[in-house]
């Protein structure tokens, strides 16, 4: 019984000292032998990092009596930033999720869509040298609601939805990565596909794909890099760069699609931010305006611009200590 309570105390002493995590050796005595019970140290690595934030935006504007004219008007956006990204050894995997949507309401007109779409990336990568990675990137642009064109406020002509169009890019290549702000991934074998599901309701030429067809496949080069730092207190600035050429129809045409974001930060909840996105695809149709006034559609640079002052919340994982 004396050796069974004996062995009680140090399977006890063996457990406290466990559970307490002890950063230096613990020594039981027990009937005059010395038993050592190596440190247990804390689990520190975390294979998994995140970040984030989400901003919403409100405006309004009432006028009653107004000598100078105008008209009341209500608007809402929000937005949602995502990465993550998973590390151990020579792997990893990056993902990363943009995505927007706002409305607004002028006058008596209904409610009206003036921002919408989302950017979902996921990036698979072995590092073979300092800097350097092998990489897989798949990429998928759209949008979440119908958009219409107005050419009369009475009537609307549906342009686009969900999925139609949408764009898709497969490309393996090599990444280059600068510490913390840039990095560069080039693909010379690139599969882009611009999609239209719904090619009933929806004008699948006026996004490249032939008539009857639902995809269109193309084969080229592919180009993107990316720049987000700090650039001075509290002011942060972002950009990324996507170029796209098809080496079997007008390889000199190449496709870009250019964000930038600047954002303000007031305190931990206030910002404010401008956005900007140029798009240039070869194959898409936008609307253009002739000399005299007409309308037609052509080949033409695409443009964006957002600025807002709105509640924002930023969130990210932090390292164990």
């Amino acid at each position: 019984m004396n050796h069974l309570l004996k062995l009680m105390l140090l399977v006890a002493l063996v457990c406290a000292n466990t559970l307490a995590y002890a950063q230096t050796d613990s020594i039981v005595i027990f009937n005059d032998t010395v038993a050592t019970i190596a440190p247990i140290e804390e689990d520190t690595v975390r294979y998994w990092k995140y970040s984030g934030n989400a901003a919403l935006n409100v405006n309004q504007i009432a006028l009653v009596n107004w000598a100078g004219g105008g008209q009341n008007a209500v608007g809402l956006n929000g937005m949602v930033n995502f990465k993550a990204s998973y590390e151990k050894k020579n792997y990893s995997w990056d993902v990363r999720a943009d995505m927007a949507f706002g409305t607004q309401k002028i006058g008596k007109a209904g409610f009206r869509k003036s921002d919408d779409f989302f950017d979902i990336g996921s990036q698979f990568n072995y590092k073979f040298a300092k800097g350097w990675k092998f990489s897989f990137l798949t990429t998928l642009r759209s949008q979440f609601a119908k958009g219409y064109d107005f050419p009369e406020d009475t009537t609307r002509q549906l342009l686009s939805k969900s999925f139609s169009p949408a764009f898709v890019v497969i490309a393996p290549g090599i990444e280059y990565t600068a510490p913390k702000y840039f990095k560069m991934m080039f693909s010379p074998v690139t599969n882009k596909n611009n999609i239209v599901v719904d090619n009933v309701t929806i004008d699948e030429t006026r996004y490249g794909v032939e008539e009857g067809q639902k995809i269109f496949a193309q084969f080229g080069a592919f180009l993107t890099a990316t720049f987000d730092a700090e650039i001075f207190k509290n002011v942060t600035y972002s950009t990324k760069l996507d170029l796209f050429a098809n080496y079997l129809e007008n390889p000199g045409n190449i496709d870009i699609n250019w964000n930038n974001k600047v954002t303000l930060k007031v305190n931990e909840w206030l910002n404010v931010a401008i956005t900007t996105e140029l798009v240039y695809d070869d194959d898409v149709m936008v609307p253009k305006t002739r000399e005299d006034g007409s309308i037609y559609e052509g080949k033409g640079t695409q443009f964006r611009e957002n600025l807002a002052i709105s509640i924002g919340y930023k969130f990210g994982s932090k390292e164990k200590k």
